[in-house]
């Protein structure tokens, strides 16, 4: 009893589907993180201390997603 036979072409279509949602996901996280990744890339090169790295990032990531809603 096939209720939805789906045929390849359809598949291969959902599937693209899928994976263009992931993608824009992603580069949608990146862009939105991009002021935290620098900050705590510029920490990390002049502290080279993961505690401060992790705090740097954490706070301008947390200030702008506050900043965005």
């Amino acid at each position: 009893m096939n209720f939805l036979p789906l045929s390849g072409d359809l598949v291969i279509m959902i599937i693209l589907l899928i994976l263009v949602v992931l993608i824009v996901a992603v580069l949608r996280a990146l862009f939105i993180l991009l002021p935290a990744i620098i900050v705590g890339g510029v920490i990390w090169f002049l502290t080279h201390n993961v505690l401060w790295t992790a705090v740097a990032f954490l706070v301008i990531a947390i200030l702008s997603l506050i900043r965005r809603h």
